[in-house]
């Protein structure tokens, strides 16, 4: 519950400030717009967490080095496996968010401010998955939950290139595979903080940078398979997401 009222930032943006970015880069025709904005708003957020965060307490324990740390992790099974997890859901889910505005373009003509919209229904639908979270995790189970999710986004994934004949259809896939992902992730999030509690800041770290290295191979090969059609993308996307359930399966511990 706690790990899903944060993520509901994530969500909020997309709702929020995704559409209005795109009025601004349509109303001025540069793409570069918004970026003052954002540094702006970095700089505000910046001030407000130094002022309301309180201060570290230091405690009378034992605080492992990061040598140390990633020692632990390397050791612990579980932990390498949601790392591996993370990084392939991450990349399945980058593989199709790095061309799904170029796909709706491609496919309805719709412009930037209409595109900029339709990161609304991705918004609630990560605002939905989010609330699922909070409100049903903590009672199935955190292993259970993300195995389901995983397993639902794979389904969304294969569902998406047959939801292309209208509009309307392809953005109820893009809800879909968003919300299953969303879920899936969140699901994981406490899942992993408990793994090594010895390392655990180092383990959180770990699932961002395992995180960023997907998006990062997503990005990269998700315009070469959106070359030869959505379908590659989507079947991509669901043979990483096959890869990261059995990597949960297999490995993490019922929680």
């Amino acid at each position: 519950l706690a790990i899903a009222v944060t993520e509901v930032s994530w969500s909020g943006a997309f709702l929020v400030c995704i559409p209005v970015l795109g009025w601004l880069i349509a109303r001025t025709g540069a793409w570069q717009t918004p970026y003052p904005l954002l540094g702006g708003a970095a700089l505000l957020a910046l001030a407000v967490l130094w002022r309301v965060i309180p201060p570290d307490s230091m405690g009378t324990g034992y605080r492992p080095t990061l040598r140390e740390g990633i020692r632990l992790i390397l050791a612990h099974r579980a932990a390498l496996a949601i790392l591996l997890m993370g990084f392939l859901i991450s990349t399945s889910n980058e593989t199709i968010g790095i061309i799904y505005g170029a796909w709706m373009e491609d496919a309805f003509a719709l412009k930037v401010t209409a595109l900029g919209a339709s990161a609304i229904v991705i918004g609630l639908a990560e605002l939905t998955g989010e609330g699922a979270v909070a409100g049903f995790v903590d009672r199935i189970g955190k292993r259970r939950a993300a195995a389901g999710g995983i397993t639902a986004n794979i389904a969304a994934a294969l569902l998406l290139p047959a939801l292309e004949f209208r509009v309307e259809t392809a953005l109820l896939g893009l809800f879909l595979f968003y919300l299953t992902f969303e879920f899936a992730i969140v699901s994981a999030i406490p899942l992993l903080s408990e793994l090594v509690p010895g390392a655990r800041a180092t383990l959180m770290a770990g699932n961002v940078m395992a995180f960023s290295a997907g998006r990062m191979l997503g990005a990269l090969i998700g315009p070469a398979l959106f070359s030869v059609g959505l379908l590659a993308n989507c079947t991509v996307a669901a043979l990483g997401d096959a890869l990261a359930v059995a990597a949960l399966l297999l490995f993490v511990p019922h929680d």
